[in-house]
């Protein structure tokens, strides 16, 4: 496939753009108002589940999206992510259940702590949508952290996947290590999709991240 895999930190990281189709791209942002979004929260309009035999379970949002349409994008999208995660970590191909599709509105005012992602996610891709200009990804080498005096602090250095709307920003979480967060811009409210293969073998994935294959595939690049 070619992959233009990137590394920052722990990450290996893929930044793909123009992921989806001008019908697709167009109907994400037409078809949902951010601007009416509260700015200081994080709203979900639609958290589906689609599962390897095609059943599709809504977490939420019913109302938002069809069926059909999730579908559609499924069978669209659904086997380049696929792909990916076999070629991002072969040892947990073998382990995903479902994808998991969530259309995020983060008020301009917000912030997402600085996290690693649940060992559920096998791999993680975030699609920026709407606005022209917004804040992206932002990778950390570490996490928050407590002070001598009991406050927390973030760490001084991060790395910032820069916001393009169509733009994919693509990795495998790996247990404390991919540290990341996103936040508004304190101008416009942001509109994201975020594509998610998971699985419900969590212990599984602790067995092969604890390996010695595993913890030879990781490498630290500043």
């Amino acid at each position: 496939m070619g992959i233009p895999f990137q590394r920052k930190y722990f990450f290996k990281y893929v930044v793909l753009d123009n992921v989806l189709s001008s019908e697709d791209f167009e109907y994400f942002n037409n078809t949902f108002n951010v601007e009416i979004q509260p700015k200081d929260k994080l709203v979900s309009f639609f958290s589906i589940k689609v599962f390897k035999d095609k059943c599709i379970h809504f977490n939420l949002g019913e109302n938002q999206i069809t069926k059909e349409r999730i579908m559609e994008i499924h069978n669209k999208y659904g086997k380049t992510f696929h792909t990916l995660l076999s070629e991002f970590c072969p040892a947990k191909f073998k382990l995903h259940d479902y994808t998991q599709y969530t259309l995020n509105c983060t008020g301009k005012d917000y912030q997402y702590p600085i996290h690693d992602d649940i060992p559920r996610k096998l791999l993680s891709t975030v699609i920026y949508l709407k606005p022209k200009e917004n804040i992206g990804t932002i990778m950390y080498p570490s996490p928050e952290y407590k002070l001598w005096n009991g406050k927390s602090a973030s760490p001084v250095e991060g790395s910032l996947i820069k916001w393009k709307q169509n733009r994919g920003f693509v990795f495998s979480r790996i247990n404390q290590k991919t540290w990341h967060s996103y936040r508004g811009d304190q101008k416009n409210n942001r509109l994201a999709l975020v594509i998610n293969l998971c699985t419900d073998r969590v212990e599984e994935v602790y067995k092969i991240e604890q390996s010695k294959e595993f913890k030879e595939s990781i490498t630290w690049v500043n």
